[in-house]
């Protein structure tokens, strides 16, 4: 990289969810087309989906500070309205020229029209490119025209479209221009976890920035990958990538995984079934993208409304104890206590909590799907709203409300050795395996043995899994509407 000798720079360069500088298309037209100021602004809307959770802003204050660092220290930073903060900086630094890469969250995407009105009324020119999609939302319609809503037809035009464009490189030359004056410190933006918080211990749990995202890409070729298939539906295994925070923070593109996946097949075609079923994520991570560009009320609403008038119930005590971990349901507890610990939930153990909280305690979904926003540092607005009306049943290509996890059997199957309860349960730790996923069915002698009293050490069920699965049934028979989108 190389400062700027113009007085001025040529570019402004907005980044936002796009925290690379590799396969960064914006960000490479702005390089070429001259001098950059590079710019961040935290910009928050009213609504919790506008807004960062918890988990998310701590690791926004580390990705941050790494981009700034690969910038050279020349990343301005600001908070505020950027449809306020933009203009202005366009008229102090005289720049005639912003870029961007499109959002993908509504809010985000109803703030950048307004942005493009004000910027091109002053005759400032603005460009925005492509979403960070694998490919463009607009060549993924159906013969009428209109957007897919079932997964299976949207994988299936994928497959028959050319692979993915190839990641681009990082920009050679990129010229900076000088911080601006008026730029804030990151420490100034409010992201930043107090001292001995629970945001503390969490971000020390995981290396963040481009650099980091691109070794976690590697280490999973290398040492995950083959167990992929088998082993991903397992928590105590530990073979999934952990990409997705730094996907959600664009960190990495998600092209530059596709790439790197296909080239790994190339020199090992015994890869391939694993291959396949890493990539069939990644569409499934763009089609929620697609869906929430296409469907933006998904993010607060019922996509089917043939819920809407469902009894839903409103205990708050009970929604605190799902929360904290504390249902006396010993998976869904270490579930619980997993993504506040670390900030991260495994994919199996996410259906099964959030299966719990719908249909066996019948709190509705956007309680979840809020705790969820606030806890997962790869809180993404797509993915958590399209996954939680899956499993709902009133989403796009949702699952059938009937379908109800059964916490118990999911242990068993997916958990066979106890590893993952007795890691983030480690009160249950000495119990035998034929009582660890249902504790209160064993003998009072075992519980003792085992250092246990229900009700003081570990709770009593706060719900029969048996009779509210029968009461959910009956009211989802009652109370179904038909469907309407």
């Amino acid at each position: 990289m190389h400062q700027s000798s113009f007085p001025s720079p040529t570019v402004l360069f907005w980044f936002e969810e796009d925290l690379r500088l590799c396969d960064n298309p914006a960000l490479t037209a702005a390089a070429q087309a001259g001098s950059v100021l590079p710019v961040f602004i935290l910009d928050e809307g009213q609504d919790w989906w506008s807004r960062r959770g918890a988990a998310s802003k701590i690791w926004l204050h580390n990705s941050l500070c790494q981009l700034n660092l690969s910038l050279q220290n020349k990343l301005n930073l600001f908070k505020g309205r950027a449809h306020e903060l933009l203009p202005f900086l366009c008229q102090k630094a005289k720049i005639n020229h912003v870029m961007w890469n499109e959002r993908i969250n509504p809010y985000a995407r109803a703030r950048d029209q307004r942005i493009i009105a004000t910027l091109r009324g002053r005759s400032i020119r603005c460009e925005q490119f492509s979403p960070p999609t694998l490919w463009p939302h607009n060549q993924l319609l159906t013969s009428q025209g209109m957007p897919y809503k079932v997964f299976g037809a949207y994988y299936k035009k994928c497959l028959n479209l050319p692979r993915p464009p190839m990641p681009l490189p990082r920009p050679d030359p990129l010229t900076l221009h000088p911080p601006l004056p008026d730029a804030a410190p990151l420490q100034d933006l409010g992201l930043s976890p107090s001292s001995n918080n629970w945001g503390i211990k969490l971000i020390k749990l995981w290396n963040v920035g481009e650099e980091a995202a691109n070794n976690n890409l590697q280490n999973f070729i290398l040492t995950s990958l083959t167990h992929y298939a088998q082993d991903r539906d397992y928590p105590a295994r530990n073979h999934t990538s952990y990409l997705s925070p730094h996907v959600q923070f664009g960190e990495i593109s998600l092209r530059t995984i596709w790439d790197a996946i296909t080239n790994a097949v190339a020199e090992r075609p015994n890869e391939v079934g694993n291959a396949r079923k890493f990539l069939a994520e990644l569409v499934w991570h763009d089609f929620s993208q697609y869906l929430l560009i296409h469907f933006p009320r998904l993010a607060y609403e019922n996509f089917s409304h043939k819920l809407d008038h469902f009894p839903w119930e409103e205990h708050l005590d009970i929604l605190h104890k799902w929360q904290s971990g504390t249902t006396g349901i010993p998976l869904v507890d270490a579930g619980m206590r997993q993504l506040w610990r670390t900030g991260y939930l495994h994919n199996r153990v996410r259906m099964v909590v959030a299966s719990f909280l719908i249909k066996n305690l019948r709190i509705h979904w956007l309680h979840g799907a809020k705790w969820f926003w606030n806890c997962l540092v790869d809180a993404n607005l797509a993915n958590n709203s399209v996954n939680w009306q899956w499993l709902a049943g009133c989403g796009v290509d949702a699952a059938p409300f009937f379908r109800i996890f059964s916490p118990i059997n999911q242990g068993k199957q997916f958990d066979p050795e106890g590893t993952y309860i007795r890691r983030f349960v480690p009160e249950l730790s000495s119990l035998p395996l034929s009582h660890l996923f249902e504790p209160w069915t064993a003998p009072t002698s075992t519980l003792k043995q085992a250092g246990i009293t229900l009700g003081q050490t570990y709770p009593y069920p706060i719900i029969d899994l048996m009779t509210s699965r029968r009461e959910t049934l009956r009211l989802f028979h009652t109370h179904l509407q038909p469907s309407r989108t």
